[in-house]
């Protein structure tokens, strides 16, 4: 079972099981006319297409795992079926160093190590909240659009007494991100929520510096990256009404 199926899951089971409980207080509950609510959310998080590719073939390859994701959103009550939505959120995902030191010595035909840090993704946007349901359990669907962050890992090839490194570097871009799924009401102040979340940062283009170094010298140029980048996020999360 793969990350991204883990969540769901977990979250399926999470509302069966509160299902019940919510329909059992229904009726004794005390309803609070709240404007606003805060929530907090973790989950795991799929990387898509070329920038979750590890072929060779492809030139345009991210070499990204699946990862995770947390973050936190602020809704403000519109009217009864609208809410203003204000989220940021960061997804890490661990770059596929065996893959990658596969594909050098299959494309030189030379024994290669690789180390490397983590992708990092943060996204901080804003968008309209859609919600579907008058009892307990409502379903939503929430466009967005923002500010993304992308972090590229540093990454260390070695071959023999020859290493090379390809520094980190940092894009930032405009995104958009699509956000489904249902909250339920716990008690009058408390919900639990499933979420699924596309975002798409379209193709990222970054310029970083490779260092190649041998003995005591040291040749340094420019390295260009162009990856399409998108990512699917599942999670759980916990929100407050005020």
């Amino acid at each position: 079972m793969n990350l991204i199926m883990k969540p769901i899951f977990v979250a399926l089971l999470s509302l069966i099981s509160f299902l019940s409980y919510s329909q059992a207080i229904e009726k004794t509950e005390t309803k609070i006319n709240s404007s606003a609510d805060l929530s907090i959310f973790v989950g795991g998080s799929q990387a898509l297409g070329a920038y979750g590719s590890a072929e060779i073939s492809d030139e345009e390859a991210g070499y990204a795992e699946s990862g995770s994701v947390w973050g936190f959103r602020l809704n403000l009550r519109l009217v009864e079926q609208l809410k203003l939505v204000f989220e940021y959120s960061q997804s890490n995902h661990s770059f596929r160093d065996q893959n990658f030191t596969e594909d050098l010595r299959v494309r030189s035909g030379q024994p290669f190590s690789t180390t490397a840090e983590n992708y990092r993704i943060s996204f901080a946007g804003v968008g309209v909240k859609f919600v579907v349901g008058q009892n307990k359990i409502k379903a939503y669907l929430n466009p967005m659009f923002g500010r993304t962050t992308m972090i590229f890992p540093e990454i260390t090839t070695r071959n023999g007494s020859i290493t090379t490194t390809i520094a980190e570097s940092e894009e930032t871009m405009f995104s958009y991100k699509l956000n489904a799924g249902v909250d339920v009401t716990l008690s009058p102040r408390i919900t639990l929520g499933f979420n699924v979340a596309y975002l798409n940062l379209g193709i990222v283009e970054t310029n970083s510096s490779g260092t190649t170094q041998q003995g005591g010298q040291s040749i340094s140029q420019p390295v260009e990256l162009k990856i399409p980048t998108s990512v699917l996020n599942s999670s759980l999360s916990l929100g407050y009404r005020f």
